[in-house]
């Protein structure tokens, strides 16, 4: 029988396994849980001690276009009492962010960090999410209110421009480190390029689109010229904004450690305590395919600059739920060692996610954890420090 149950509750599951799980090593463990809302994304990784109490909660996205499984999975995942250490935001899209406001509600969230996104990137987001989400974009210390920290990730290609960084900036590939383990960090990227920023400017003014309805939060003029805002930007961008999307490492800094995959669903078979090495490379909705600056593409940047902890990557979330439009076959043999990927899409998703395309390159030599709205799907690996 598989370590899943699904008679019990996710927090009992949880609880019963990492019991088991610390019993059989008596070390600290970090959780990382791959939760199962569907076409979306939600993960979170918790750094628990010998005592089984938490010492450092992350997530990375939290939204869901099955927004009450979404909200039944943060209530059971993470307790009343818990504070979020730290939220990673890849992008503005309603299926990775409409889960936060509910979750702001009902947790303290101590530090956010999202990409630094042009005002074109924020007039297309805006045209799809509500007006209670609008400020994410808009002005997210408002939306987050309180004492929470935000940071913005500057693009990777201005990294060098910006001498010093504003106050609650951070240049792309900055180590961030943690208190509670000092081997561990969090290595964000944000892959917005110049040349697509200077397109897109290109591309508003033809339309006559004045990016000081954005400043002025004359948002009306925004719905009135949906269409022309939209053109514009799918001129240039035809994905949409997910070349912008925060590309996030997380992982040793030089120990190498092992984690092992438990999961129930059919789908993951080879999931039944499988080792790998511990760190993760979550890429959001990102796309794999985009050239930057000094490489030539976004795959050859990434491993320029995490050259000193790739050999620690043994997780990989592919992007964009699977789509072939943001895959790059490079990623599948750009390191050498073995690797698990995993990807978060909806049973009954209308946008063929993920494509059978990907699911063929990525099996042909490395299993594949498919994350859905089935509760029994979700996916956690144990990293024993």
């Amino acid at each position: 029988m598989s370590v899943l149950d699904i008679e019990k509750t996710d927090e009992e599951l949880l609880s019963n396994v990492i019991k088991s799980c610390m019993k059989q090593n008596n070390k600290n463990v970090i959780v990382r849980t791959i939760h199962p809302v569907g076409q979306g994304a939600f993960y979170s990784e918790r750094f628990i001690d010998e005592a089984g109490d938490s010492q450092f909660l992350m997530v990375y996205d939290c939204g869901s276009n099955s927004p009450r499984k979404l909200g039944r999975e943060i209530s059971s995942s993470i307790k009343e009492d818990e504070i979020i250490n730290i939220l990673f935001i890849s992008h503005f899209d309603y299926d990775h962010v409409n889960g936060l406001a509910y979750l702001k509600s009902k947790y303290r969230i101590e530090k956010v960090v999202m990409p630094l996104i042009s005002p074109f990137d924020k007039c297309y987001y805006l045209l799809d999410l509500p007006l209670s989400l609008q400020n994410i974009v808009l002005n997210p210390q408002a939306f987050f209110e309180g004492d929470t920290i935000i940071n913005y990730v500057n693009p990777i290609e201005d990294n060098d421009e910006i001498v010093p960084l504003a106050e609650n900036t951070i240049a792309s590939g900055t180590r961030l480190n943690l208190s509670c383990y000092a081997d561990w960090c969090y290595i964000p990227f944000n892959y917005d390029g110049a040349a697509r920023r200077k397109d897109l400017e290109t591309a508003f003014k033809k339309k006559g689109i004045d990016i000081d309805w954005l400043e002025k939060r004359e948002l009306d003029k925004m719905i009135e010229n949906r269409s022309k805002i939209r053109d514009a930007y799918q001129s240039v961008c035809a994905g949409g904004a997910n070349e912008a999307s925060l590309v996030l490492y997380s992982g040793p800094i030089n120990e190498s450690r092992i984690c092992r995959w438990w999961n129930g669903e059919r789908w993951n078979r080879y999931f039944d305590a499988v080792e790998c090495n511990a760190a993760c490379l979550y890429l959001g909705d990102t796309d794999l395919n985009q050239q930057v600056q000094g490489s030539n593409d976004m795959i050859d940047s990434l491993f320029s600059h995490l050259a000193a902890v790739s050999h620690h990557i043994g997780t990989i979330q592919v992007p964009h739920h699977g789509s072939i439009k943001n895959f790059n076959h490079k990623i599948l043999t750009k390191w050498n060692i073995p690797k698990h990927y995993f990807a978060s899409f909806g049973e009954k998703n209308t946008h063929g996610h993920p494509s059978s395309e990907v699911l063929e390159y990525i099996m042909r030599g490395n299993p594949f954890c498919g994350v859905t709205e089935n509760r029994n799907s979700m996916a956690i690996e144990f990293i024993y420090l």
